[in-house]
């Protein structure tokens, strides 16, 4: 019972070749006991899963009227109509696939199946010409693109006569999905708004702010519901972890030198020896959590690639006004509009007038422009901003930037209140960096005012599906709660980027 079998009645004919083809898997697990020797609780299932995975089931049912076979299940059969898909040139004829742990040589002498390229092309086009005959009428057809490559037709059947998709009759009465949306009687459901927030504290940080501006109905999903995408596998370490390493490094570097004045000081052979010993120590720290990605040759890549860009980045710390770092990684509670969240700039540094200027790394793009607005795409400068001048003292906050270490710019970009205090702000042009510097502490104030109508909206339960700017946002946010939030239904342009997506047969 807690398997899943049914109990309490007989077993139907498709439930008893599933229970028959289950204990066959059990027969040839059992068998393995003479070399496969002790196993643990994982091993054994890990093994068994192996040997499921393995197994071909299809149960023995009553003739159906439409049927979706493989090429060995369909050969020799014979069809009313027959449409024979994905024969692309990668595909058909297949690639051989010799036995593994017998000589090839043998193999092709013998003439065994799948180990020679023209056997294989010759079982395909027998194959071929056995299930153009299956059927009075067969199409025969190829995907056009796939994972974003173009495929062409496969040679077996590109002397077939060519078929225009527009040439192939089609039930009328719209897409298929619009067809299984109508064919329900859905059950009408009341309108209501989710209840509001109880406790003041929520994880993520700004990003429960700069939710709430792109869509609410994301921040309500993720940071009320938990709903999060699955990480994706990637080779290496991956953005994030990359920039982690950056962090990392520097840290160790301002820990040590503290001030502009000890940069100054180290010729460059001591400060290339101490870059390096903190690169070192931030990839042994790395490798704890990823000894198999972060080793070998790889890391070596990774230490050079850090190396280079911190004394790169030195260069722009160098024609600072002087200062000296205070803080490193310091979190802070701050709260907006009744929303308590955890805040931890990289670095907060402190001027010779006793001014701070808070500093956060940045390996990714920024945009100024994303700063601004009752809708802001990204309110992390906001946050540490306000944060900062939270107690009042505005004038004690010189600036909130962004240092961005990226190969192709290396500069920082934020909000300053004057021009003597980081090298490159503000923008000489006209804009709203430019007018930060000249309405300093209003500009906070504003800023403020923002983020509390954002945290209040999303304590009170404020969860439309309302992208800022539509399937721009889904898009350039990288969301992926559509099947959650059902945007596709909500917006029928929505639905069509969707489907210009799709790759299929052609």
């Amino acid at each position: 019972g807690r398997a899943g079998w049914p109990q309490g009645r007989p077993l139907d004919s498709v439930e008893f070749q599933a229970l028959e083809a289950w204990h066959s898997v059990l027969s040839r697990f059992t068998a393995l006991s003479d070399f496969a020797g002790g196993l643990t609780l994982a091993e054994a299932l890990a093994l068994l899963r192996q040997l499921s995975a393995g197994t071909l089931f299809q149960p023995r049912t009553d003739d159906a009227p439409v049927q979706a076979l493989g090429l060995y299940e369909a050969h020799g059969q014979r069809f009313d109509h027959l449409w024979v898909m994905g024969l692309h040139d990668a595909a058909w004829p297949p690639a051989p696939a010799p036995e593994p742990f017998l000589p090839l040589a043998m193999q092709r002498e013998c003439g065994m199946p799948h180990a020679d390229p023209d056997l294989q092309r010759d079982w395909a086009e027998k194959l071929t010409t056995h299930l153009a005959a299956a059927a009075a009428e067969v199409v025969f057809s190829h995907p056009g693109r796939e994972d974003g490559e173009d495929l062409a037709c496969s040679p077996l059947i590109s002397g077939l006569e060519e078929l225009d998709a527009s040439e192939i009759p089609l039930p009328s009465g719209g897409s298929w999905a619009e067809r299984i949306r109508h064919s329900v009687s859905p059950e009408p459901a009341p309108r209501a708004s989710p209840p509001p927030l109880q406790r003041s504290q929520v994880g993520g940080g700004s990003r429960v702010f700069s939710h709430q501006a792109a869509c609410p109905f994301r921040a309500f999903a993720e940071h009320r519901l938990g709903a999060r995408p699955l990480d994706q596998l990637q080779l290496g370490l991956g953005p994030a972890r990359s920039g982690t390493l950056l962090h990392r490094a520097l840290e160790f570097f301002w820990r040590e030198v503290q001030t502009q004045e000890a940069l100054l000081a180290r010729d460059e052979s001591a400060l290339r020896a101490l870059i390096g010993r903190c690169v070192a120590e931030a990839i042994e720290v790395q490798q704890r959590k990823n000894p198999v990605t972060l080793s070998g040759r790889y890391a070596e890549l990774e230490a050079d690639r850090l190396r280079r860009r911190i004394l790169a980045w030195l260069e722009i710390e160098r024609r600072r006004s002087p200062f000296r770092v205070i803080e490193f990684e310091q979190p802070q509670e701050f709260a907006a509009g009744g929303v308590q969240v955890r805040l931890k700039p990289d670095r907060v540094d402190e001027l010779e007038d006793g001014a701070r200027v808070v500093i956060d790394y940045k390996t990714g793009q920024v945009s100024p422009a994303a700063w601004f607005g009752e809708r802001p795409d990204d309110p992390q400068l906001p946050l540490y901003g306000v944060a900062a001048s939270a107690d009042g003292r505005v004038r004690s906050l010189a600036a909130v930037a962004f240092a961005q270490i990226r190969p192709e710019k290396l500069a920082f970009s934020g909000v300053v209140r004057d021009d003597a205090v980081l090298p490159g702000l503000p923008p000489a042009r006209r804009g709203d960096l430019r007018d930060v510097a000249e309405n300093w502490p209003q500009v906070l104030q504003d800023w403020s005012a923002v983020l509390d109508r954002l945290g209040s909206a999303f304590r009170q339960g404020q969860a439309a599906v309302d992208p800022k700017s539509g399937p721009v946002t889904c898009r350039r946010t990288y969301c992926e709660l559509a099947a959650l939030c059902r945007i596709h239904e909500h917006s029928p342009d929505n639905a069509d980027d969707a489907a210009d997506g799709d790759d299929g047969d052609g």
